[in-house]
């Protein structure tokens, strides 16, 4: 076997084996998804701004549930009133994320709505994911605000409650039409979790999948290879053209002479000056501290 032969042998057992290291876990591999229970009677519209009656509210009930039972998704949309109307973009955020795990439960398969109805001066609308809903509409969300905005008045606009109707309806059926499982996994930065499906599996671990895994370890070895590859080069050449040290420059045993050298520290003061911090910097702006938990996507759009 020519050289040529023996590299590509061992850069096959060489991928074969990073295959076979990276299948092994890294972290917990506890899996937190709780599914999808079948219940759509939880799946409904929150009207806090009451903008509809109850017959069109009934209607809308029925849209919302017939699209969680086709999606196998919790569904819940809630239309935010004057009451919301002081909320930063965080703590409405941190509102969705919350309303949805008191619904339907923490790592369960759903999707939040929040829509701003609340008349403030920029009105903000955000949608949380839990379970497969974040990998299924994460690269979505944009898109299906650009989609509602055709609906929806602009913040200052007057609010007609026949257009949020439309809305809702074009809600549900976006989320018909998005639906995806392109995306390989979903990073919930904020909680340190991984959503992604595994053999057909959800699964919601503190462990990276394994085809991310596999591509860490695969690009690593490529930039170790390169740079091992360099090195040999670079001390190949240094040695290639060294040229042979004169004798001459060799002393003789006996004529060699050791000077003796001492080095004394002297003694060193050092002195510590404690720095007063400002009380006006480093604080945490107002509104801030808003937390939640389970695994949450999702994302805002402002009107």
């Amino acid at each position: 076997m020519n050289k040529f032969g023996k590299f590509l042998a061992f850069m096959a057992l060489l991928t074969v084996f990073i295959l076979g290291v990276a299948y092994i876990p890294i972290g917990s591999t506890k899996n937190l998804a709780e599914g999808w229970d079948g219940d759509t009677s939880a799946s409904c519209l929150v009207d806090d701004a009451d903008l509809f009656g109850k017959k069109d509210e009934k209607q809308l009930n029925s849209v919302i549930r017939e699209t969680a039972d086709e999606l196998e998704l919790n569904i819940l949309i809630y239309v935010a009133g004057s009451d919301d109307a002081h909320l930063s973009d965080e703590a409405t955020e941190a509102k969705a994320h919350n309303m949805y795990d008191e619904t339907y439960g923490e790592y369960t398969d759903g999707v939040l709505y929040y829509m701003d109805m609340s008349g403030g001066y920029s009105a903000y609308d955000f949608i949380s994911t839990s379970g497969k809903a974040t990998v299924m509409y994460q690269k979505d969300i944009e898109n299906i605000f650009t989609y509602l905005d055709g609906y929806l008045p602009a913040s200052g606009e007057q609010i007609v409650p026949e257009e949020i109707y439309s809305a809702i309806e074009a809600f549900c059926r976006q989320l018909e039409t998005k639906k995806s499982r392109n995306q390989l996994y979903f990073h919930d930065t904020y909680h340190g979790l991984y959503n992604y499906f595994e053999r057909g599996e959800f699964r919601v671990t503190r462990s990276k999948p394994f085809p991310l895994r596999a591509l860490i370890m695969l690009v690593c070895t490529a930039i170790g290879a390169l740079i091992a590859l360099i090195v040999h080069a670079c001390i190949k050449r240094h040695y290639k053209f060294k040229t042979a040290a004169n004798p001459s420059v060799y002393v003789a045993r006996e004529k060699t002479a050791f000077t003796e050298r001492s080095d004394v520290q002297t003694r060193t003061h050092v002195s510590k000056v404690r720095i007063e911090s400002s009380s006006g910097g480093g604080g945490s702006r107002g509104g801030g501290g808003h937390s939640f938990g389970g695994s949450h996507g999702g994302g805002g759009h402002h009107r």
